[in-house]
């Protein structure tokens, strides 16, 4: 998530999955990312599970929806719409433990009303057919 951020470079699973579809940071542009973020900002509204989708790399016209080899899912049993509060702890949990530690900020935390829930399905939508490699 926050790797140029912090090491200057993307992870290598991203890198591997994605390619040459990815662009490159040069040195010059490594060293000045790396380290240059005074805080993290979290946003927190839903919980979105993911499982292992490592068919989605065969592909052959592949996305960035592909290039993470998961599935995207809800629980059966909440709503989309819904926040679980354990997932903000692991959200703090993961940044504190692959990157340190940093500042971070909790900007929003809640549940998605109606109105915000249908413009982010738009918005997802938008990403997923948008081609990022342009």
């Amino acid at each position: 998530v926050a790797n140029p951020l912090v090491y200057g470079d993307y992870p290598k699973i991203m890198k591997q999955n994605a390619g040459s579809r990815l662009p490159a940071f040069t040195d010059h542009e490594s060293q000045q990312i790396k380290g240059s973020a005074d805080f993290i900002g979290v946003i927190n509204y839903y919980t979105v599970y993911i499982k292992d989708n490592p068919s989605s790399l065969k592909q052959k016209h592949r996305d960035w929806s592909a290039d993470t080899a998961t599935k995207f899912f809800f629980k059966q049993d909440t709503a989309a719409s819904s926040n679980e509060p354990s997932s903000l702890q692991i959200v703090l949990e993961y940044f504190k433990q692959v990157y340190g530690n940093p500042p971070i900020y909790i900007h929003e935390n809640g549940s998605l009303s109606l109105s915000l829930s249908i413009y982010l399905s738009i918005y997802l939508l938008m990403l997923l057919t948008t081609d990022y490699s342009k």
